[in-house]
């Protein structure tokens, strides 16, 4: 089996680095708590084509138990699984770093992008940008969710799954990384320009159907209420997240959508949980586009990295009106 290891770390959006209007942590440990940000908020900034993880382990790395000899400084070609705490239970899945350098100890560095609050934060692994995948806020709960106590993750940050039912999970976890890059690669990347919509409703009922499935596949419970007038078509709960999903299908792999006046106020008031789910090519491959609310860019964007870009529109409607005396 692939060498591979599960890391706890605090729950965040995008872990580019924090800002005074950007992303937040939150989970991880009294360090976070006290402090308000771990070395983990870096761990999928792409620098110079690189990306750094960190986590706190309790001593050294135990290499010998992927692998390497006792004497070793590091390990190579091992997939990181990052996971972490949400803020309702459970933990979860947020990314991994595959084929990585795994260290024994924590490396210092002098990397400016690195720096925050004048200390170069250090890390225990290295990997290539290009193979490392960050699952957005809805994607991880479709992955199995880290099992806790003897059996599972314990105190520890760092979970080798070496015992027999944690390589069962192991294999659980792999199966489905392998699963999520394939759907990856099939997935058509849209083109972004704007084109006419096509308003068939059978567009409209394959774009609602192809939603419904994936958050049914990202372990939430979908309901429809497209007849309520709400501003949003469907909504999808998990424990107690509760988003607010707008579907939009096109005929073409070309993405350009309209808001109506309510959907747009819906999407104002409530950008944290509301979702637009733009389904591409619905007539032959459907291709599901999921963009939600980024805090840390406060931009639109897609969970495959598409910025969406919202153009106000001022409508005004014109009539005569009879006059009276």
């Amino acid at each position: 089996m692939k060498k591979m290891v599960f890391c706890h770390i605090g729950w965040m959006e995008r872990y580019e680095g924090l800002s005074e209007n950007g992303d937040t942590i939150s989970g991880g440990g009294s360090f976070i708590d006290e402090h308000g940000y771990g070395h983990e908020i870096f761990n999928f900034k792409n620098i110079g084509g690189k990306v750094y993880g960190y986590v706190q382990p309790r001593g050294a790395n135990d290499l010998t138990r992927l692998g390497a000899n006792k004497d070793a400084t590091y390990i190579n070609d091992v997939l990181i699984v990052f996971t972490a705490r949400h803020e309702s239970g459970g933990t979860y899945i947020v990314g991994w770093h595959d084929n990585a350098k795994f260290y024994r100890n924590n490396q210092v560095n002098t990397l400016a992008e690195r720096e925050f609050k004048g200390e170069h934060l250090d890390y225990y692994s290295v990997a290539d940008a290009a193979n490392t995948t960050l699952l957005s806020v809805d994607e991880r709960f479709s992955f199995p969710a880290i099992p806790r106590g003897t059996e599972g993750m314990g105190q520890s940050n760092v979970w080798y799954a070496d015992k027999p039912k944690g390589v069962d999970f192991k294999k659980e976890v792999l199966s489905q990384i392998e699963k999520h890059v394939e759907k990856k690669k099939q997935r058509i990347p849209p083109v972004f320009r704007q084109v006419d919509q096509e308003k068939k409703r059978l567009i409209e009922v394959t774009a609602i159907n192809e939603v419904i499935k994936e958050y049914t596949l990202r372990n939430f419970t979908v309901t429809s209420v497209e007849q309520e007038n709400l501003g949003w078509d469907l909504e999808a709960e998990y424990k107690n997240i509760k988003l607010l999903i707008e579907v939009k299908g096109l005929s073409s792999d070309e993405v350009s959508i309209e808001l109506t006046p309510n959907e747009y106020r819906s999407l104002q008031k409530h950008q944290d949980t509301y979702r637009i789910c733009v389904v591409t090519n619905c007539e032959k491959k459907p291709s599901v586009h999921v963009f939600l609310y980024s805090s840390e860019l406060d931009k639109w964007i897609s969970e495959d990295g598409y910025k969406l870009t919202i153009d106000e529109v001022v409508s005004a409607r014109c009539y005569v009106k009879e006059e009276t005396t």
